[in-house]
């Protein structure tokens, strides 16, 4: 067992082929086989990816909030100047997504594309008036890849306005 900060973790035992994800955990992990099975080391720990997934747990279920433990793990007061915490930056994009990075039309097809985080549930609603209360939906529950999806409402092309947003499901 080690109780190394993260930056430890990923300077002295990270390599591709050891990383390993838990999908029933939504965890990283190391698996580090030595000679002699009493040096062999299993390292669990947060990654930009884990903590995207929590973000996207708490926003799923409209929790009120998150809680950071503690951070400083992913910092090292020797970094370069400049270089951003990994750990920081990958919350800071959680919490800023779904994001639209476009809105196309194609034909009688509208076209919207937006950032997403890995597992995170989005729901592409339309409305004539922004004012409105009632929202229709266009798609429901997909599911984020961590990178731009896109999704088309058909047939639409020059009715009358639209506005759309993109959610998170309660």
């Amino acid at each position: 067992m080690t109780d190394d900060a993260y930056y430890s973790i990923i300077t002295n035992y990270y390599q591709a082929q050891r990383y390993f994800w838990d999908t029933n955990g939504q965890a990283a992990y190391l698996s580090i086989d030595n000679t002699g099975s009493s040096s062999d080391k299993f390292i669990s720990y947060d990654d930009e990816h884990s903590c995207q997934v929590k973000i996207s747990y708490a926003r799923n279920r409209r929790l009120g909030g998150v809680m950071i433990w503690e951070l400083s793990g992913g910092f090292r007061a020797t970094q370069p100047a400049g270089q951003r915490d990994a750990l920081v930056q990958a919350i800071k994009q959680g919490l800023a997504t779904p994001r639209v990075t476009a809105i196309q039309v194609a034909g009688k097809d509208i076209q919207l594309s937006f950032t997403t985080l890995p597992l995170g549930l989005y729901r592409v609603q339309w409305s004539s008036n922004l004012i409105a209360t009632g929202w229709n939906t266009v798609t429901n529950n997909i599911t984020g890849t961590g990178g731009i999806l896109q999704v088309t409402d058909p047939g639409v092309g020059g009715q009358s306005q639209r506005f759309y947003r993109v959610v998170t499901p309660p």
